[in-house]
């Protein structure tokens, strides 16, 4: 069978995403700061290197794909520690193994948030344009801890967000040298991180019943839902599909950006 690398998969979506896929016959290897197959801290260089240094001993043939689910949000130390695991961690063990995918001609999934399509960028502190245009993690995340202490819901959003454009743009050359990218963007789920709101605000049940389909009477998705996404882009029964980002939010992109149609 296959091997897989799940990051985050001690919890919500990613443990999901794990079981499911040893569920299958497939060998999966877990990557978390706690209770996972490799413990390290993806906050940083030292556990991305650890994790990364990890993985290529244990699987010097490669590996058949990645799942990059790993991610933190408010409330956190520090708006910067958000945008160093959701994105520069994500970044790191993405770029770290990709020779091993590359070996078997494999997947990588990443997670972003399907919220990045209908909150407000402009302002509020998102730095999506500085992560993915410049890129340095230590100028970045000392700007974004003098912002005000409300930032880090803005922060989550913004790290997704610039996650989505990331694998966007390097899918096309991974594609070329055999690996396929994709990203799930999901909804609300129901897990720790899912179950958050920014500080401060209100549930607004009105929200929830506008959004369609076979989730207008369960709004909060299982993560097994999920896990099943993952699992589908990971595989070869998903070969055509490169550089997508894959709504999986129960019908909330459709419909705040109904008329968004690509020919």
């Amino acid at each position: 069978m296959s091997t897989y690398v799940v990051t985050g998969g001690a919890n919500g979506i990613g443990k999901a995403t794990a079981e499911l896929l040893r569920r299958r016959g497939n060998t999966v290897c877990v990557i978390d700061n706690e209770g996972g197959d490799v413990i390290a801290d993806l906050g940083n260089d030292a556990g991305r290197n650890a994790a990364v240094s990890e993985v290529r001993q244990r699987y010097p043939e490669g590996i058949d794909g990645l799942a990059c689910i790993a991610g933190i949000s408010f409330p956190k130390p520090d708006n910067a520690s958000i945008l160093s695991v959701n994105y520069f961690g994500a970044v790191a063990v993405a770029e770290g193994l990709f020779e091993l995918l590359k070996k078997r001609r494999g997947s990588c999934v990443m997670t972003a948030s399907a919220s990045v399509t209908w909150i407000p960028k402009n302002g509020g502190g998102h730095v999506a344009e500085l992560l993915t245009d410049c890129g340095d993690e230590k100028r970045i995340c000392s700007l974004v801890n003098s912002f005000a202490p409300d930032a880090p819901y803005n922060m989550y959003l913004t790290s997704k967000l610039a996650l989505a454009r990331w694998a966007r743009r390097h899918s096309t050359q991974w594609a070329i040298e055999g690996v396929r990218l994709t990203v799930v963007a999901p909804g609300c789920v129901d897990t720790r991180l899912g179950n958050l709101a920014p500080p401060g605000a209100a549930v607004n049940e009105s929200f929830h019943q506008t959004i369609p389909g076979c989730y207008n009477d369960l709004s909060i998705m299982p993560p097994d839902h999920l896990a099943e996404v993952n699992a589908f882009l990971l595989g070869k029964e998903s070969a055509g599909i490169v550089g997508s980002v894959v709504y999986a939010d129960a019908g909330q992109e459709t419909f705040f950006n109904m008329d968004k149609v690509y020919f």
